[in-house]
């Protein structure tokens, strides 16, 4: 994955710092194409030495699309309620046609403006299954039928799974190089329920992206061996509790992306300590297919200068490799 480009190519999750540059609120980027364009243009003009293009991060669009209720938490829309109550009900909504339904025709637009402005690569989301299941269903609900009923929760994952696939279809078209299928609701289950029911349909979701990223959340030591099993998937993007120096001979072929923290280190940390964090972690990965990225989202309040600290980190690293 990152054979043709400079090493460590420079990926983190942090695009929603350009709505602070821009002065705009999360409702109006993520509900506004020409908003959301305008942010990640501004934070691309901020941070050129940053290797891809982001579109900003929702995890709520499929679930809204499907009727869901929500309400804007802090900077995001959360989804509020649970309509469906059986593997029945989720199999019963209709796939919406992405170009038809609001939540995701602005978000193609969105993308399709981004295509326009930068000739980086550029990187969109889907939800994963078992994260859209569980907007569908409730956490606690999902868990249950997961325990009683397999086969139903097979076929909610199924279900979930076609809806976030027709989509990811037309970010590709919109425009999307990458795609980052975002599963945080996997580290509820166990790697076992994983393996059994969570990855086929990921797996199904991913084989028609051609440069599919799985992105879990959260201390997942104890899943990344089952994640690194995932089929058509080439990146595996994985938050900052994840020791990727353990981590980076149990993945194959994989690319591993992460991790630094995007809070106690990004947001919070001094410049020396966010410039030893990087280094610390570029020096573990030496050798290993890696992108140097947050373990997740950004928080819009991040000091710009802190995310200078990390690129200046990066490209010192580079550069020092290079004349070795």
């Amino acid at each position: 994955m990152t054979k043709d480009f400079p090493l460590p190519l420079i990926a983190p999750l942090g695009t929603s710092i350009g709505m602070r540059l821009i002065r705009a609120e999360a409702r109006e980027a993520l509900f506004n194409p020409s908003v959301h364009a305008e942010a990640v243009s501004a934070f691309l003009s901020r941070f050129p030495d940053i290797d891809f293009a982001f579109s900003l991060m929702d995890t709520s669009i499929e679930a809204r699309a499907l009727g869901c209720p929500y309400e804007f938490m802090g900077r995001v829309p959360a989804i509020s309620a649970n309509p469906c109550a059986s593997p029945d009900d989720v199999c019963s909504l209709n796939i919406p046609e992405p170009w038809n339904a609001d939540p995701m025709r602005i978000n193609l637009e969105s993308v399709a403006k981004i295509r326009t402005l930068t000739g980086k690569p550029l990187v969109s989301y889907v939800v994963g299954p078992a994260t859209l299941a569980a907007h569908l269903c409730g956490i606690t609900s999902l868990i249950k039928i997961s325990r009683r009923d397999a086969q139903g929760f097979k076929r909610i994952l199924g279900h979930a799974g076609a809806v976030s696939r027709r989509y990811a279809e037309c970010l590709l078209k919109a425009g999307a190089d990458f795609i980052v299928i975002l599963e945080p609701q996997a580290l509820i289950f166990s790697p076992k329920t994983f393996d059994d029911a969570i990855r086929p349909a990921v797996e199904k979701l991913a084989e028609i992206i051609p440069q599919a990223i799985l992105h879990v959340c959260g201390d997942t030591n104890h899943h990344a061996a089952a994640f690194s099993e995932t089929a058509s998937i080439i990146g595996i993007s994985l938050d900052w509790q994840v020791d990727f120096s353990q981590l980076k001979d149990r993945v194959g072929l994989k690319t591993l992306i992460g991790n630094i923290d995007p809070v106690g280190v990004l947001q919070k940390g001094r410049h020396d300590v966010i410039r030893e964090k990087v280094l610390h972690l570029m020096d573990a990965m030496k050798g290993s297919d890696f992108i140097l990225s947050t373990g997740c989202d950004m928080v819009p309040d991040t000091p710009p200068e802190n995310l200078d600290a990390l690129i200046a980190a990066a490209l010192d690293w580079r550069k020092q490799k290079s004349a070795n």
